[in-house]
């Protein structure tokens, strides 16, 4: 083998352990036994099939809306949420959720919209000008202002809810 031939393959190994562990798509501040993936079925206690929304609020946990109601996963355990004495969710079947700023829960069900804050919920169907209707997409803006797709009628309509009230509603 002559020397340039053996410099470019010794430059061409020298080029493969800087850029390969980029090209294979892994931190390499990491072994490889942190990378974990865990499947969760019926067997461990998944609201499975049916869910419709998934969301993460501030404290870690993993929020599920299922049409069988709200269920919470905690890394280990799914529970089905349940409210707090005369409270409840308008709905069973819930479509659309978000979390807050304040670090609650937007939460959109077949009939409307609540949030769940420190473990109460506040319904917002029929107050601050939102009507009756299925949610079906929540997003919270960095300015606090909730975006909200439901239909009303079958009619699809988007609704921004700021400071309890809702500032602007389109129909399409």
């Amino acid at each position: 083998m002559t020397d340039s031939l053996r410099s470019r393959w010794w430059l061409a190994g020298v080029a493969w352990l800087v850029f390969a562990p980029a090209a294979l798509g892994l931190d390499p501040r990491l072994a490889l036994s942190q990378y974990v993936h865990t499947g969760w079925t019926q067997n461990e206690g998944a609201p499975i099939p049916g869910i419709n929304a998934l969301a993460q609020t501030a404290d870690g946990y993993l929020w599920l809306g299922t049409w069988h109601g709200l269920w919470r996963f905690d890394g280990l355990r799914f529970t089905l949420w349940t409210a707090a004495a005369g409270e409840g969710l308008d709905d069973e079947g819930v479509t659309a959720l978000a979390p807050s700023a304040t670090g609650g829960l937007w939460i959109g069900t077949v009939h409307g919209l609540q949030r769940l804050e420190q473990g109460h919920l506040e319904t917002y169907t029929g107050r601050f000008g939102l009507t009756e209707g299925m949610v079906t997409a929540l997003r919270e803006d960095s300015g606090g202002r909730l975006w909200l797709g439901h239909a009303k009628s079958n009619i699809p309509v988007l609704s921004v809810l700021e400071g309890g009230a809702v500032i602007d509603r389109k129909s399409t």
